[in-house]
């Protein structure tokens, strides 16, 4: 399951009153602070930064592998604790986040108010089964970390959500891989690539593939609609499995 990210040093990245586009102005650490992280790890001892909690997600990756979300308009079809959006905003990108759990839509409301992050930034909507509440061409990309078996509707859900990416229509879908892992969902709502492939292609996304060991635990799909014109990016072969 996600992981909830602290939100104190994203609050100065997206306050209201200068709106940046370059989150990385106003990091200016305090004395006290700067001097715990020199003592942290001595110099020279060759050991490694301590990881974090979230290391797992390797957002990093993710973004890397979706083309890069600074300056594009994402979709977060189901933000859950909102872990995935609010790294989509401090990489740069802007967001509409979506959810069929109004609990997880308050939470995230309460969440852009207390940061003071701008409506430029962050849009917030309700989904409805089958239906993921989108305009056409409204956005550039759209990203699921929701486990594809626990959404309702899920042909009428990517038939509706594919007309309102812009071409080439790129969806990334990230789940967790079918076996034991030491976080995630149930087994009973995890599913293989294959499985996953046979339910976003009736959505219309004719051009698919999985990349089963960029991320640890769970398997990333691209999805696409590729007409083969100049200036469209290649997509993966439909139904490769790429390391």
């Amino acid at each position: 399951m996600r992981l909830i990210a602290a939100s104190l040093l994203l609050t100065s990245l997206f306050a209201c009153s200068s709106c940046t586009d370059d989150p990385a102005q106003n990091t200016s650490t305090p004395p006290e602070a700067a001097n715990a992280a020199a003592n942290a790890t001595p110099r020279g001892s060759g050991c490694p930064p301590a990881r974090t909690p979230d290391d797992w997600h390797m957002v990093d990756t993710l973004f890397a592998t979706m083309g890069g979300v600074n300056g594009r308009t994402v979709a977060d079809l189901f933000v859950g604790d909102g872990y995935y959006t609010m790294k989509l905003l401090e990489a740069g990108a802007r967001v509409i986040a979506m959810d069929d759990d109004p609990n997880n839509l308050a939470a995230l409301e309460a969440r852009k108010k207390a940061m003071g992050i701008c409506d430029e930034r962050l849009v917030i909507r309700q989904a409805t089964p089958g239906a993921p509440n989108l305009a056409a061409n409204e956005v550039d990309i759209a990203l699921c970390t929701r486990e594809l078996l626990t959404i309702p509707d899920q042909a009428a859900y990517f038939r509706k959500l594919l007309p309102c990416i812009r071409s080439p229509h790129n969806l990334f879908v990230v789940n967790f891989l079918p076996e034991q892992t030491p976080m995630g969902p149930p087994m009973e709502q995890r599913m293989d690539e294959i499985a996953a492939m046979d339910i976003v292609g009736p959505g219309g996304f004719s051009d698919i593939g999985t990349y089963s060991k960029k991320l640890p635990y769970r398997f990333l799909m691209q999805a696409q609609v590729f007409a083969g014109e100049a200036g469209e990016v290649e997509a993966m072969p439909t139904g490769t499995n790429n390391p």
